[in-house]
Parts: structure tokens; sequence; C-alpha cells
């Protein structure tokens, strides 16, 4: 089975005219890089693109915790329905088991693979995982697409006629639209999910920091199959809002959930959230920190 990631970033980069005034949709690498730049000053400016791990203004409670688990893992998302079949609320749970094997492929710079080592350290330690380069295109099962114009557009030749590329009109989109900065896409062992076998982050070169680093945050750890976005998840990077673009100290209590050796792959959602509801106090103890003061 084949599932396209979160594509947070379809339809707000579109909706945000000042920024965007007077570009086309499809713009070659050098309008691009700009456009992109635009568009990520503009969300600074309002206040988005927090990369803050423990926000002092946010609260919430472990029971929020679980049901943000729930929206972020199990419920289907509405957005971006252009590129993915229909999801079932009641779909089966999906990680990883088997150690991962990463590469890259394209033109990364050095900041990427600093950025990407970052993230999959975090990865290590919130859900056990042996995570590692491959040592070869064959044993990787994670590959990482940094990519520019002219590498998009040859890769979408080559992809064109084999049956495990990547869904046509997603490839399309991501080669040809500045809609579509980043996407990512993994497959699992079986119809109804479980196990996930392999996964592939698709990311432009054209993209600049922090919106890049947004990408690759936002790619990986849907990758390990937190595929949600829900307005009601903060503080997070599962939000469509953009307020946060770094994982938060909320999103490593979501990847402990699902890597928590109880979550056991193809799991229902009913048998999953039994889980959540048991965990998350040991996972996260509740302290007067993190409980919400009543009101009145």
């Amino acid at each position: 089975m084949r599932r396209v990631s979160r594509l947070r970033f379809v339809g707000v980069l579109g909706a945000a005219a000042a920024v965007l005034a007077g570009c086309a949709s499809t713009l070659d690498g050098e309008r691009a890089a700009v456009v992109y730049q635009r568009y990520a000053t503009e969300m600074a400016a309002q206040g988005r693109f927090r990369e803050d791990f423990r926000p002092s203004d946010v609260v919430y409670t472990n029971a929020e915790l679980v049901e943000h688990f729930d929206k972020v893992v199990f419920l289907p998302e509405a957005a971006n329905a252009r590129f993915r079949a229909q999801k079932s609320p009641t779909r089966t749970l999906s990680k990883w088991t088997r150690p991962i094997r990463f590469r890259f492929h394209g033109s990364p710079d050095l900041e990427d693979i600093s950025t990407v080592a970052g993230i999959l350290a975090d990865f290590r330690r919130y859900t056990s995982l042996e995570i590692a380069p491959a040592e070869g295109p064959e044993a990787a099962n994670l590959t990482i697409y940094v990519l520019d114009a002219g590498e998009r557009k040859r890769l979408e030749s080559q992809l064109r006629d084999q049956t495990d590329s990547p869904p046509s009109p997603i490839l399309k989109a991501w080669v040809n639209e500045l809609e579509l900065p980043c996407f990512g896409l993994f497959r699992t062992v079986a119809l109804d999910g479980g196990e996930i076998l392999r996964a592939s982050i698709f990311v432009k070169d054209e993209l600049t920091n922090p919106f890049r680093r947004a990408c690759f945050v936002e790619e990986l750890s849907q990758a390990l199959g937190l595929t949600n976005d829900h307005d009601d998840v903060r503080p997070s990077i599962f939000n469509d809002d953009q307020e946060f673009i770094a994982l938060t100290e909320h999103d490593s209590y979501l990847i402990r959930l699902l890597y928590d050796p109880q979550m056991r792959p193809g799991m229902t959602r009913a048998e999953a959230m039994i889980v959540a509801k048991r965990l998350v106090n040991t996972i996260r103890p509740e302290t007067r920190r993190n409980l919400k003061p009543r009101s009145g």
C-alpha cells in the first residue's frame, strides 16, 4: 500500500496573495527561490515558522495529547484530495519495525545533510529504531531527493513508466508547480496498513532555510507513520497553519506513543487508542505545568 504525505503547503502558498502577487504558479528555479523566500519572510512576520521546542504560550493536557494522537495517526485529512485516495478513519496503524537505511539523491548541500542527521538523531531517541546511512543504493529503504528544476524533469522522465514510481499527478505537480515545494510517500506491507517498508522524501532545491528545514522535518515525520494534519493539534508541526515548523516537545510525545512496543503495526484505531490512553501518563507524567487551570 502506498500512502502520500500531508501536503501542508499546498493551497497555503497559493492563498498568500500578498506574497505571490504577480507570480505564475509554474516558475523557473531562480524565480521560485525568490518566491519561496518571500513566503518564509511573510510567515515569520506573522509569528509563524516558529522553531521553539517547548513553547511557553501553549498548555495542553494528556487527554488532549491522546486526542491529538488519534487525529494525526488515524483521522482522514480532507485537504489535498487532488493527490490522495480517500482514507477511512478506521484505517490501521502504520510504523517501521525494521532498521531504516537512508540515502540522499540529487543536490543536497552540507547543511541539508546536517539538518537531516539532526532530525534522524531525534527519531532514534524517540523511537529506538536503528537508523543509519545506507551502504549503497540497493540497501536504502528511505530515499531523500533534493532536486533542482532540471533534475526534477529528468526524474519525472525516468519514473514515468515505472510501476513503483510516485503517483503521476503529485510527481508532475512537484516538478512543475510552485504550490508544492515538497512531498513524501511511504509503502506498507499490507493493503490495510502495517509495517512500513519503504519511504521517499522529495524536496525542491530552490527552497532556502527555514522553509527547507520545514520540508525535511515535515516529510520525514510523515514517513514515520504520523500522516495527518489537524487544526486542533498544537503546538505541533502536524497542523496546516505553519505556526511551528520544527518538532516540538508535544510532537516528541506523539512519536513516542506511536513507537512504544505496545503499539503494533496493523492495530485498529480502537485497539491503538486503548493503548494510548494507558501509556500517556507514563510517557508524560501530569504535572502542575501541563494541567490547564480551571475556569472561574
